[in-house]
């Protein structure tokens, strides 16, 4: 799975980039507006039938009723097909209408027409994507992912260089028929892999109160947070314009620090994302099998981990920012906005591992009002800041509300799994290190070209890891001397 979020996450960036030296930072912003109008369409028949699909099937699975799992199964893929359909016609009718909202982008009606016929197959691999991580066997959907991901870099560079369209048609035409050997590969694999046990017990049935338990929470999360994160999107170019761009201008700043910067930060996440994704059906057994002492575990043991792994990350973007812009979008204003979204980083990544460990918990409910209320948030700065700070009120709004969702959504994870936080060693060790290392490195080689600053990556990775380690042995023998002193006393 980390593999295949690596290669995701590449994918998306490649497809940035690509965008970005094909039409420019403008288009960019374009297509990533095109899409935050597309998701709030497609995570309703996919997110919390995908939730559902990992808690129940995991359920399932702890009390070996393998029959019980692909029964619901079949009718979770079943609902979000129809549900799928039903709004694929929707968004296809009234693309017209829709396309008002961001009157920017000319080919905003054709390109909402064209990704609406990936909805059914997008619903589709998200639920069994949710029955195969629930069974332990992620590599399924991990190959279906990477399929569609090259696909959809493939195409779009096909596009941009032998037909004659835009660049954001070209991006919206590529994922659409990427989703198509995704679900495919997903459904193939579902059906020759199920294997129900037949023996005499009794009638099957979906547990309705069960399933609307976590559907209805997780997709009014998904519906209200979507919604309201495409309004924030379509606001930022009008704020912007209030502040004094035009519509040109406001929309290249646009791209660069939504289509560009802020990409790049999400990038790392792929080493995060699959333990986020993973926990759920190990916190939703333990939780089954009454195991709390294995919940808080895996919980501090996760968090530890998230947090040693962002915080390096978001030392080396910080140091390095001007030349990554540089780099890979030729402009070292990037570089600028890279440095300011770096803080995101830790934030971010602690909150994505919450988030997974508190729906394995039966939490949410709480999960949901967390993100509507940071989505609302987000929107209510969005209008006020922009117009007095511009492009940088973008970079505000970001840290700001990342800290606000992951402040309540760690919060509810101590109380809930009783966890304990170590200051020392899960934050200012890794701070330490990290800052000698990305130091180290920058005083010792200068800038370079790509392959320069990747060499600068693997060294700075390699000094971090070998500081902490060391760091870690040290405070280890402290508090054995530590121990072995009050033994004596005592």
């Amino acid at each position: 799975m980390a593999v295949s979020s690596l290669l995701l996450q590449g994918f998306g960036l490649l497809i940035s980039i690509v965008i970005n030296f094909s039409g420019g930072s403008g288009a960019a912003g374009g297509y990533r507006l095109v899409i935050a109008l597309y998701a709030f369409f497609v995570l309703i028949p996919s997110s919390g039938l995908s939730v559902a699909a990992v808690r129940m099937v995991s359920g399932c699975c702890a009390e070996s009723r393998s029959d019980k799992a692909i029964f619901i199964s079949d009718r979770l893929i079943l609902a979000g097909t129809l549900t799928a359909c039903l709004l694929s016609g929707v968004m296809f009718f009234f693309a017209d209408k829709l396309s008002l909202l961001i009157p920017e982008i000319e080919e905003a009606p054709a390109s909402l027409k064209i990704l609406s016929f990936s909805l059914p197959f997008s619903a589709v691999t998200a639920v069994i994507r949710g029955y195969f991580i629930a069974i332990r066997r992620p590599l399924i959907p991990c190959i279906a992912q990477i399929a569609e991901g090259a696909a959809e870099v493939l195409l779009c560079v096909v596009f941009l260089k032998g037909c004659n369209i835009s660049p954001v048609i070209s991006a919206c035409l590529s994922s659409s028929l990427a989703a198509v050997p995704s679900s495919v590969i997903s459904l193939f694999c579902y059906f020759l892999t199920r294997k129900p046990e037949k023996s005499g017990r009794e009638k099957l049935r979906v547990p309705l109160k069960q399933v609307l338990s976590i559907i209805l929470p997780c997709t009014a999360s998904a519906a209200l947070r979507s919604g309201l994160s495409a309004a924030e999107n379509l606001l930022i170019p009008l704020g912007l314009m209030r502040y004094g761009s035009d519509p040109r201008g406001a929309m290249a700043d646009y791209g660069l620090i939504c289509a560009m910067a802020m990409p790049l930060v999400i990038f790392p996440s792929f080493a995060v994302l699959p333990f986020s994704s993973l926990i759920v059906t190990e916190i939703s057994a333990a939780k089954t099998l009454g195991r709390k002492n294995g919940i808080r575990h895996m919980t501090e043991r996760l968090t530890s981990m998230t947090l040693e792994y962002a915080i390096p990350i978001t030392i080396f973007l910080a140091v390095f920012s001007g030349e990554i812009g540089l780099c890979l979008f030729g402009s070292r204003e990037a570089g600028k906005y890279i440095a300011a979204l770096a803080p995101v980083c830790p934030l971010m990544y602690l909150d994505s591992a919450a988030d997974g460990i508190l729906k394995g918990l039966d939490k949410q409910t709480s999960y949901f009002l967390f993100n509507l209320a940071d989505s609302l948030l987000r929107v209510a700065l969005t209008v006020i800041l922009l117009p007095v700070a511009g492009p940088w009120g973008i970079v505000a709004v970001i840290l700001f509300s990342e800290l606000f969702n992951t402040t309540l959504s760690y919060l509810k994870l101590v109380s809930t799994a009783e966890i304990k936080t170590d200051i020392l060693r899960n934050i200012l060790v890794p701070l330490i290190s990290a800052l000698l290392s990305c130091a180290a490195v920058s005083r010792s080689i200068q800038e370079g070209g790509l392959i320069l600053l990747c060499l600068k990556g693997v060294i700075t990775a390699a000094g971090y890891i070998s500081i902490l380690l060391f760091m870690e042995r040290i405070m280890q023998i402290s508090r054995k001397k530590h121990s072995g002193d009050k033994r004596h006393i005592g």
